[in-house]
């Protein structure tokens, strides 16, 4: 089993000559998604997920522009020819991530800011809820907040089963998480420290490949 990992800082892709450059080598269904978004921000980071998932399927011999992207009963997409290969997309702030691997997978990327922590009471299991609230300071609170959510948000993500399964259903903090019979391990990537990122695969727990790649080259 493989888990691979794609980062990229979309912050450069503000300048519009890149951006242009960089828009013209995605597929026509990335370029249709670019341009349904209304804002600037959200169009790099969409170009930024899909620079990335072009690349990462370069590599299992896969060309984006010629594959079929399909969505089950959960909208959650998958490539119709390779139902072998598993991917996920994730962006926030100006990262975007997109992990790939042979076993359904999942990646969350969040930028740390303020947040109401009350949320973890909905959200959060109750071992999550008292790590939060056994940090010293409201900043390292903060931080343990956005960790658990992206490894929770990366387990939805790779069971693919939507708001089916409520957050505060399951904890983390084992690195571990079943749904039904299938063993999922989850895994926090260090990208940025002004982030919280992780991903989560089906089965047993091995490492993971991390690729930053530089938009700009």
């Amino acid at each position: 089993m493989a888990v691979r990992v794609y980062a990229a800082d979309t912050g450069c892709l503000s300048d519009p000559v890149l951006f242009d450059r960089l828009y013209e080598t995605v597929s026509r269904n990335r370029k249709a998604k670019i341009e349904m978004l209304c804002s600037k921000d959200a169009k790099l980071r969409s170009l930024g997920v899909g620079i990335l998932l072009k690349r990462a399927l370069a590599e299992k011999g896969i060309n984006e522009a010629d594959a079929v992207f399909c969505l089950d009963e959960y909208k959650k997409p998958y490539i119709e020819d390779h139902p072998e290969i598993f991917f996920n997309l994730s962006h926030s702030g100006d990262y975007s991530v997109c992990a790939v691997a042979d076993t359904p997978v999942g990646c969350d990327i969040e930028k740390i800011r303020k947040v109401n922590l009350k949320l973890a009471d909905k959200f959060f299991a109750d071992d999550e809820n008292g790590y939060i609230k056994g940090m010293f300071s409201q900043a390292e609170r903060t931080k343990a907040f956005f960790e658990i959510w992206t490894l929770k948000e990366s387990f939805v993500k790779a069971v693919g089963k939507g708001l089916k399964i409520p957050l505060s259903g399951f904890s983390v903090l084992s690195g571990e998480a079943v749904y039904g019979k299938d063993k999922y391990c989850l895994v926090t990537l260090p990208i940025d420290p002004g982030y919280k990122a992780a991903c989560c695969f089906r089965g047993e727990k091995e490492e993971i490949e991390t690729e930053r790649v530089d938009l700009s080259e």
